[in-house]
């Protein structure tokens, strides 16, 4: 059985040597002190997915402030599912049930953001077709892409975005979370997780 479980700090820690290390490069893992700091001031939100006592993935979110009942948008930082257990459909199991954990925990979200390597900005062919993939996987989740750029710590990305309320839901709410919003749903969540002087030299958004 399946089961999404908050991450304690300790678990934080764990899962940071012992898989975060191998999973991403090194231009986008932040170092464990700010993970720690973030997760300490309430800014960062860690899941883990458990078969039994078995984690089988990982998904970090930052948020712009500490308190979840006004939180509007979760940027998903960090998500991977363990080695030994891919293509076999954890990630699109995962990413269900977290919606569910999610809406619980932060009743007032409106959706999830996804930051993505930008196709475009691939060395080569076969980055190509796993930035592709990785894109094709959020979209069968229920993401969508937006016009969105961004540029962080000189990597290319672009933003996807994922709905919390429902299809039929009122067009007064769905209207609230078109790209301008979502941008700067984005500079609020780097905003409190950056000084400023960084982000000035290393963030950058823009509609595309």
């Amino acid at each position: 059985m399946l089961l999404v479980k908050e991450l304690t700090g300790s678990d934080i820690i764990t899962v940071y040597n012992e898989h975060m290390v191998n999973d991403f490069p090194d231009n986008e893992l932040k170092p464990l002190w700010a993970v720690k700091r973030l997760t300490k001031n309430g800014l960062y939100h860690a899941y883990g997915l458990f078969e039994d006592a078995t984690l089988r993935g990982y998904a970090f979110f930052a948020s712009a402030n500490n308190d979840q009942a006004q939180q509007q948008t979760l940027l998903l930082d960090y998500f991977a599912t363990l080695a030994g257990g891919r293509s076999r459909g954890y990630g699109t199991k995962f990413l269900r049930l977290l919606k569910s954990q999610l809406q619980e925990d932060f009743p007032n979200c409106l959706g999830i953001i996804a930051e993505v390597e930008r196709v475009s900005k691939a060395a080569n062919e076969s980055e190509k077709k796993m930035r592709e993939r990785r894109i094709a996987f959020y979209k069968r989740s229920g993401f969508r892409r937006t016009r969105i750029k961004s540029q962080l710590f000189g990597v290319d990305f672009a933003l996807l975005f994922q709905p919390y309320q429902p299809k039929e839901a009122e067009t007064e709410k769905c209207d609230l979370t078109d790209d301008s919003f979502i941008i700067e749903q984005m500079n609020l969540i780097y905003a409190a997780m950056l000084p400023a002087p960084v982000r000035k030299l290393n963030v950058k958004f823009w509609l595309k």
